[in-house]
């Protein structure tokens, strides 16, 4: 069921949130209904106060009946096929009976089929509560599913021991007719559990960690099916889903089973969240992260420093706003991602950027013929970039490489470093997504230096800050003169032409600043500085 407990909702608002055109009203009573929760009818559990009934298939007859039934347990709606109110007559005789029952009467738009009702389907899922959503705090199953999805390139469901449906993910349009067949009833049906039994693939996925691939059947669809079995806590807890899914290589398989285990991991957190029970794990990454060590019991149940750990953090680009249930799909994305390289990875969202610590094998440890641990961590961080955020919205950085629980919080300072560093570049030449501190290093001193001369002194005062002022208000081009002639290490031909004008000019533009500034271009300290002025006056908080 989709609860709407912690936002006001009505039926105005319902209709509002559902896609255009999709719904009609045959009879509404009060359109400010309180709606407190979407269910697809099942049983009569399902009949409660405020509720919302989806019930496809349901004929006139049963019709009457569950409208009878819904308003006296206090439901809001009920919404069916656009084949229950075909006739101008029986919309008449249901109209009359809606008002009876004191409960709203819904259809599809005329001419829809079973598509709609998934798609409807999936405006509800979309007003579950998630992170930043209805005031709530705690990740979803949905949202997990949802972005496994989006990692794997795949519509996806989740269904549960009994394989009835427990989430689904978008793009189920994707999805052939027995995918949608499995969202509108609520199980698979009855037919693939039969198949499942006879070749032994329901025990097996019951019992081991084997996926499951079923190469297109009629009672199947059209379409191959892969399921990953959902394992937690030492207990089996269901089945993931994946439609269009060709068999896949080891690699493949890797990454499968780490999604996997996300969604199962998600679905433990569900059930000891209703226990009372929290995932400490992540708590105290996250508290590692800020800075409070743990004590020796707690970093041994970590599992994390046996080895080195890597570290990257992923975080929105300048003038990006990311919220909550955004960094949570980027956090699960992640995990799936570091999961399948070690079993021991974790992630954590922190201050608004989503972090990673990374176990290294002794293979990935920096030495002659190995790739550098920092370089592999943001190679394997920026494909996982390239396929999940398409629009940029995201960076990353790396931090060192921590031998010890001490060093976390000066890894993740490393890669925030990295970041900042990122956000600073605005010359499109220089704009890069992902970076190792390695690389960022002298740029992040810079930084600083800027920030702190805008800090302390009100800005730069040196003498290319002048020659900026001068060609402000003169229209002069000593910057570019100066900036040339450095980068060419006092070679004036090649400044010259870099600038095009002639030797004699550059000389003389150079005669001219030191005139006006003071600056010897030909003392070799103050080159230097002026070479440090430059590149801080480059940078926006200078």
């Amino acid at each position: 069921m989709t609860h709407l407990e912690s936002t006001p909702m009505t039926l105005s608002t319902l209709m509002d949130e559902w896609p255009r055109g999709a719904v009609e009203a045959v009879a509404v009573t009060a359109w400010t209904a309180p709606v407190r929760g979407i269910r697809f009818y099942d049983s009569a559990a399902d009949l409660t106060q405020g509720a919302v009934l989806l019930c496809p298939g349901l004929g006139r007859d049963d019709l009457v009946g569950v409208m009878r039934e819904s308003g006296e347990a206090g439901g809001s709606a009920v919404v069916v096929g656009s084949d229950a109110v075909r006739s101008s007559r029986h919309r008449r005789e249901l109209a009359q009976e809606a008002a009876h029952a004191h409960v709203a009467l819904l259809s599809l738009a005329a001419g829809t089929d079973g598509t709609d009702w998934v798609g409807l389907a999936t405006a509800c899922q979309a007003l579950t509560p998630g992170p930043g959503r209805f005031g709530t705090a705690t990740e979803s199953l949905s949202d997990v599913v949802d972005a496994v999805a989006a990692m794997l390139g795949a519509p996806a469901i989740v269904t549960g021991p009994d394989f009835r449906l427990r989430a689904f993910s978008g793009q189920q349009e994707r999805a052939d007719e027995t995918r949608h067949a499995v969202i509108v009833t609520r199980r698979l049906p009855e037919r693939n559990v039969a198949y499942l039994e006879s070749k032994g693939l329901a025990r097996r996925l019951r019992r081991d960690r084997r996926l499951v691939h079923i190469s297109p059947l009629a009672d199947f669809g059209n379409a191959p099916k892969l399921g990953v079995p959902l394992h937690a806590d030492n207990r089996y807890l269901g089945v993931l889903w994946l439609d269009g899914v060709a068999p896949p290589d080891p690699a493949r398989c890797r990454e499968l089973r780490a999604a996997g285990d996300a969604v199962a991991r998600s679905m433990a957190a569900e059930q000891r969240h209703r226990t009372g029970l929290a995932d400490a794990r992540g708590e105290h990454v996250g508290n590692l992260l800020r800075g409070v060590l743990p004590d020796s019991s707690t970093a041994a149940g970590l599992g994390l420093f046996d080895t080195p750990v890597g570290l990257v953090a992923l975080a929105p680009d300048s003038g990006v706003t990311c919220d909550a249930a955004f960094l949570h799909r980027v956090r699960t994305g992640l995990g799936i991602t570091l999961a399948s390289l070690h079993s021991r990875a974790v992630t954590a969202v922190v201050d608004g950027a989503v972090y990673g610590l990374l176990p290294l094998a002794d293979r990935a440890r920096h030495h002659d013929g190995a790739e550098d641990p920092e370089e592999h961590l943001l190679r394997v961080v920026t494909q996982l970039l390239d396929r999940t955020d398409a629009d940029g919205v995201l960076l990353a950085g790396t931090g060192r490489v921590a031998r010890s629980a001490e060093e976390v919080p000066l890894a993740r300072r490393d890669a925030d470093r990295v970041i900042d560093v990122l956000r600073s570049r605005t010359a499109p030449s220089a704009r890069r997504r992902a970076a190792t501190v390695a690389e960022t290093r002298a740029e992040a001193l810079l930084l600083d230096a800027a920030r702190a001369a805008a800090a302390h002194h009100g800005g730069l005062d040196g003498p290319v800050s002048r020659l900026a002022g001068i060609d402000a208000e003169r229209g002069t081009q000593f910057v570019p003169t100066l900036r040339h002639y450095l980068n060419s290490f006092g070679n004036v031909a090649e400044a010259a032409a870099l600038l095009h004008v002639h030797p004699n000019t550059l000389r003389h533009r150079l005669g001219r600043i030191q005139a006006l500034t003071g600056l010897d271009v030909g003392d070799p300290e103050a080159r230097f500085a002026a070479a440090v002025e430059l590149r801080l006056l480059s940078l926006p908080t200078a």
